[in-house]
């Protein structure tokens, strides 16, 4: 079977050989053919590769080709046959829009009719809307290829709407109305708008002048009776076409003109303004100038008008205006004219003005004035008075007096013109203030004119009084002072009439001796005033004393109305003293200004600050000064401590000390370089030696009494500081005990611990002075102590701790490593990496703090760390973890979680931690009252639900930030304070039944041989063991309790007759066994 398929493959590897052989031999034979037939030999194709420069003359002959591979010709064919990619074009911003339009018009006499073609551009694919903007035009027909358009009436005239994008016609026949005017007609329509419009106008009669509006480009011809108009228009549609009959200048043509003139005439009180405005009406032919007669008395200050060339006043009075190109139709002139008035004129006659050649000549008379004159017509002739609402808004009716029209020249319009007086009345703010050597006049004059305007104001002034200030020099143009008979005159010109409200303000003053003076109250009268009335305001230095006799017309007002009415002393060294109203100028009251004496009042600031060695005094003076000025001050001390005094203060010229042996005080005087006034402070400054005093002792002290001499009243308060160590108690006369709050806000408030104040002397003040010694004050503490302990089934655990610190002045940390340390991976400070060094023993670590943090704010410290708790677990046996702890810190709170194997099971967990935190799990353990929980997954540290803060420097610096794997069983833990140790009790789970096992079976025998021994008391023996048994069961811990189920159930098995006998019949067997015969040699019996 084996040979068959071998050669049977053989075969099969061979037939691809045979066949190929056989198809080569047949090839041969058909190619032998083929050349014996044709008698030629075969060339088979090559590649001929021809330089480009060349192909023009090696393929001269069109024959010749080229060949090149099919997938060459593919990428040529592919490049030739490609469409160019389509542009994409954004959407028209529009829909459509008139690209041309033509109109062509005929006028019939008052119709105009057109014929319009207007081609538009449909850019939207399907109902494209154009608005044809039309107005004052009434369509008859509208086509687009030879079809009716839709059209929709909008409010801007027709809005078309095209079906479809392409080009459109539209055909549209329309009229409009033929307007006609004064010597023209005209058309006037709105047409859409275009960017390309012509007008074509034919306009019945020949030699029009035909215009449009706006001025673009027009053509205009004859056509037999008809005149031809064409035009650009511009793009927005707007036609206003005029035509009028030209005008035929001939030697025989006269032009006639038509004038109307309105004539405003202002009359103020040194000049009378006339503004003469003419509107010409020329007819029949142009002209090139224009003659106005002028009244002589007038003088001509301005033309204006449209193209004026020049203008020339003759020596006749008439007025030629010469223009650059003729005129007809409308025209307007104005000329400016004026007449000096003298003040005490009273007649004038209003000027007429007449136009050189005028077929008619009429007009208006507007008059007015200033307020200030009185203008009334004193005759009229050949004028008739019209209603002002006639004129309209051509005036302001301000000023206005009356208004006349005339018809014809000459007219006569004669006025009467006075003079009216205005109507004064003066409210005066006064303030009269008075210093050692002048007396200040301040008032502020309120004027109120009506009727007219004036320009200056006269005043009667105070005797010995002079002008200091009037205003600014933007309202008074000047003043002056003038002797009418015994009364002085105040004349004060303005720079602009004042009328209405008006407030002057003046100041006047006069010296005053350096005494007591009794003058009659001044006053300051208006004299053009009708009514004045006012408010008088005294105010004087603090050391002047005010009195007043004989008031008349006087009405006494307080100081808090004169404050309200905003009356205040200007001088800040000046008070208010009395305030008074008046409503008639004959007021008066005598004045008495004494001096007062001075008045010092002092308050004394004592701050006392008691230390070991040294007692300090610091007193600060204050001065209240009223009245007068003072330059000297003098200070009372005890002899004995008075010439050490040190005194400081401003502007001090000279101090000085006397001693009085007599009273055993020194006076200080202490004189300065200028008298002061108002407020003065002066600082004395004492230093006292102590004794000596050890700890727990006292010494009395007593305090040297200052006093200030020469014052109206002294006051003051006393403030005691100490040393910390210090305890001060005091004995007072004569002073009352305060509150340091009550202290002034210069004092040191918060440090005071006795605060007295006294009112008048004399007082005394001893205190007693006791000294403790400093106790120790807790500078660092540590908040919370946290520690990870992950522990391996080799005895060795990894620790994460975290310590939340407050420090206040500690530069570093000792650290004391638990035992067995050993290795540290790494320090954290807040995120950041911290250096660690030995310290005395190999447990002690020396950490220095960073000097950024900032003292008393809690940061945090991180280590990790490895140590050796035993060789390994083995079955069972016991182990002690402990923490590190900062030396020498207390510590608030410590907690832990140790994370133990998963394979053991614990027994007994002690030490001095207490067990907190974790629910607990059923878990088929020895104890399973051990509170814990099983963690395979990893758990940062957080403190108060915060995350400690990890690496956040460079990595490369010191230490490595690893990451512990927290797995096992996980048990919690908390104390309070130092010295965290637990000690942990284990059995390995797989251990549990053969030890439980034996333990039984150990038991079981123990029992049995007990009771073999003792039978005879069996109750009292099961009543001992079951007592003992609950004893121990009670007072043992927890995870030994298990034993003792055990025990116990070796003992009930015990109990048992099968299991009792079975041991005794074993043990009998083994008795029995142990005494067998022994045989008995020759030897033995020998022996």
């Amino acid at each position: 079977m084996k040979k068959l398929f071998f050669h049977s493959l053989i075969s099969l590897l061979l037939l691809p050989v045979i066949f190929n052989q056989m198809a080569y031999a047949q090839s041969e034979k058909q190619s032998q053919i083929v050349e014996s037939q044709v008698g030629l030999e075969t060339l088979t194709e090559q590649n001929i590769y021809i330089p480009y420069k060349i192909f023009d003359e090696v393929l001269k002959n069109k024959e010749k080709g080229i060949f090149i591979p099919y997938s060459d010709f593919l990428k040529l064919w592919e490049e030739a046959t490609r469409k160019p990619a389509d542009k994409v074009i954004s959407p028209p911003p529009l829909d459509a829009a008139i690209i041309h339009a033509k109109y062509t018009g005929i006028v019939y006499d008052d119709i105009a009719e057109f014929k319009a073609e207007l081609k538009i551009s449909a850019l939207k694919k399907n109902w494209a809307s154009l608005i044809l903007n039309i107005e004052n035009i009434a369509i008859t027909s509208f086509t687009i290829d030879g079809k009716t358009p839709i059209l929709k009436p909008v409010n801007n005239g027709l809005e078309l709407v095209l079906p479809e994008e392409g080009n459109y016609v539209l055909q549209l026949d329309f009229s409009t109305r033929v307007n006609t005017a004064p010597g023209k007609n005209f058309i006037d329509f709105q047409i859409p708008s275009s960017p390309l419009t012509k007008i074509d106008l034919t306009i019945p009669g020949k030699d029009l002048d035909v215009k449009i509006e706006p001025m673009v480009s027009r053509k205009s011809s004859v056509a037999g009776e008809n005149t031809v108009f064409s035009a650009f228009l511009s793009p927005d549609g707007k036609v206003n076409i005029s035509w009028l009959a030209k005008s035929l200048e001939s030697k025989t043509a006269k032009s006639l003109i038509f004038a109307k003139s309105s004539n405003e005439v202002y009359i103020k009180e040194s000049v009378y303004l006339i503004n003469t405005k003419f509107d010409f009406s020329i007819m029949q032919a142009k002209i090139d100038s224009l003659k106005v007669k002028i009244p002589e008395t007038l003088s001509l200050v301005r033309v204006d008008g449209e193209n004026i060339k020049d203008w020339n006043l003759g020596d006749d009075g008439i007025l030629s205006v010469n223009l650059y190109e003729k005129i007809d139709g409308n025209y307007n002139l104005s000329i400016g004219t004026e007449k000096y008035r003298d003040l005490d004129e009273i007649l004038f006659d209003v000027p007429q003005f007449e136009v050189i050649g005028a077929q008619r000549e009429d007009g208006e008379i507007i008059i007015k004035a200033e307020p200030s004159l009185r203008v009334q017509v004193e005759k009229k002739n050949g004028v008739t008075q019209i209603d002002p609402k006639e004129i309209g808004n051509r005036i302001d009716f301000n000023e206005f007096i009356s208004a006349f029209k005339y018809f014809r020249l000459p007219y006569t319009v004669s006025l009467n013109i006075s003079k009216i007086k205005p109507k004064i009345t003066a409210k005066q703010n006064i303030l009269i203030a008075f210093s050692e050597t002048i007396i200040d006049y301040y008032t502020n004059v309120n004027f109120t004119i009506k009727d007219a305007g004036l320009f200056k104001f006269r005043f009667l002034i105070p005797e010995n009084f002079r002008v200091s200030e009037i205003a600014n020099d933007n309202i008074v143009e000047s003043f002056d002072i003038s002797k009418e008979g015994d009364s002085n005159i105040l004349t004060v010109v303005l720079k602009n009439k004042a009328y209405g409200d008006f407030i002057l303000p003046i100041h006047l003053e006069t010296d005053k001796e350096d005494k007591a003076i009794s003058n009659n109250i001044p006053k300051l009268l208006c004299l053009d005033a009708e009514k004045e009335d006012g408010i008088i305001a005294l105010s004087l230095r603090k050391n002047l004393k005010l009195s007043t006799e004989d008031i008349k017309s006087l009405r006494p007002i307080s100081l808090e109305e004169l404050q309200s009415l905003g009356i205040r002393a200007i001088d800040p060294k000046n008070e208010l003293a009395a305030g008074y109203r008046y409503s008639t100028t004959d007021y008066s009251s005598i004045l008495k200004i004494d001096k007062r004496s001075t008045k010092i009042i002092a308050n004394v600031e004592r701050n006392i600050d008691i230390e070991e060695a040294v007692m300090k005094i610091n007193d600060v003076i204050r001065y209240e000064i009223l009245y007068a000025p003072v330059s000297k001050f003098m200070i009372e001390l005890p002899a004995s401590i008075g010439k050490d005094a040190v005194i400081t203060g401003d502007n001090i010229k000279e101090k000085r000390l006397s001693t009085d042996m007599k009273s055993n005080t020194g006076i200080w005087e202490v004189e300065l370089h200028s008298p002061i006034l108002n407020q003065f402070v002066l600082y004395v400054s004492l230093e006292n030696k102590l004794p000596s005093v050890t700890t727990e002792n006292k010494i009395s002290i007593s305090i040297p009494p200052i006093k200030v001499l020469d014052v109206f009243n002294e006051s003051g308060v006393i403030s005691i500081i100490k040393s910390p160590n210090l305890q001060v108690t005091a004995v007072e006369n004569n002073l009352e005990p305060i509150d340091s709050k009550e202290l002034p806000s210069t004092m040191n408030k918060d440090q005071s611990v006795l605060a007295f104040r006294y009112l008048n002397h004399p007082y005394s003040l001893a205190l007693e002075s006791t000294k403790h010694e400093y106790e120790k004050i807790l500078d660092t503490i540590v908040n919370q102590a946290h520690f990870d302990i992950v522990v391996s089934n080799e005895g060795i655990a990894k620790t994460e701790g975290v310590f939340k610190i407050q420090n206040t002045n500690r530069q570093s940390l000792e650290l004391m490593m638990p035992e067995g340390i050993d290795k540290i991976f790494s320090v954290f400070i807040s995120g950041k990496k911290a250096s660690i060094s030995k310290g005395d023993s190999p447990r002690s670590k020396i950490i220095m703090l960073p000097k950024d943090i900032t003292p008393g704010q809690e940061f945090s410290l991180r280590i990790i760390y490895q140590s050796k708790l035993r060789k390994d677990f083995g079955a069972f046996g016991g182990l002690k973890a402990e923490s590190a702890e900062i030396v020498d810190i207390p510590c608030s709170k410590i907690t832990w979680r140790i994370y133990l194997p998963d394979e053991y099971s614990y027994i007994y967990l002690d030490g001095s931690l207490n067990q907190s935190g974790t629910r607990p799990q059923p878990f088929n353990d020895i104890n399973p009252y051990m509170q814990s929980q099983q963690v395979r997954s990893q758990q940062k540290i957080q403190l108060n639900n915060k995350q400690i803060p990890q690496q956040a420097d460079e990595k490369a610096l010191y230490g490595l930030d690893i990451e512990i794997i927290r797995e096992g069983r996980m048990y919690s833990f908390s104390k309070l304070d130092k010295h965290a140790y637990l000690n942990v009790w284990y059995v390995k789970k797989l251990a549990i039944f053969p030890i439980s096992l034996i333990i039984i079976v150990l038991a079981t025998i123990m029992f049995t041989l007990i009771q073999n021994k003792y039978p005879s008391d069996k109750i009292k023996f099961i009543s001992i063991t079951l007592a003992s048994a609950i004893a121990i069961f009670i007072l043992l811990p927890q995870g030994f309790k298990f034993f003792i189920i055990l025990l116990l159930t070796g003992f009930v098995i015990s109990k048992v007759p099968l299991a009792n006998n079975f041991i005794n019949n074993r043990l009998k067997y083994d008795k029995n066994k142990s005494k067998k015969p022994i045989k008995t040699t020759e030897n033995n019996k020998e022996t």
